[in-house]
């Protein structure tokens, strides 16, 4: 979406609004050691979604 925001073909209605907080889980298995790729898209999550506690 960034490119039509940019261009002006989207605009954000209400700009002050915020909606609810929402649930997001991310599940593994608990003896899979992440990844580094795996974590490189938690640290995305943790930086783009502005989570407060992540456990």
């Amino acid at each position: 979406m960034a490119p039509e925001v940019e261009a002006g073909r989207l605009l954000r209605v209400l700009p002050e609004w915020i909606g609810p907080p929402q649930d997001l889980n991310a599940l593994f298995p608990r003896e899979l050691v992440p990844s580094p790729k795996l974590q490189a898209f938690l640290n995305y999550l943790k930086t783009q979604l502005r989570f407060g506690d992540i456990a």
